[in-house]
């Protein structure tokens, strides 16, 4: 079956091209149209039904607490800030 479709093939390549392109056309011009169908509300509805319990879940409540300790933290470069301002480059 196979050796005679190949034979077919080889000796009439242009009624194949033919075919497949009468093929293409028919399924183009039977295909649905291509259409935005998304519900707007439907996407509304579900954000309003779960966002806040999502919104719970992952951006849960973070307290941040600071403790004074009366002294001055570290410069970024290392030195101790409370000893006074850098040397000036004048």
């Amino acid at each position: 079956m196979f050796g005679a479709l190949g034979r077919f093939v080889s000796r009439h390549p242009w009624y194949v091209i033919v075919a497949w392109v009468l093929l293409a056309v028919v399924v183009v011009a039977t295909a649905p149209k291509l259409t935005t169908t998304s519900d707007q509300s439907e996407v509304n509805r579900i954000a309003k039904e779960l966002g806040p319990e999502l919104g719970e879940k992952t951006f849960e409540p973070q307290v941040l607490t600071a403790q004074s300790t009366g002294s001055v933290p570290q410069g970024l470069d290392g030195q101790d800030s409370s000893a006074g301002p850098p040397p000036s480059s004048h």
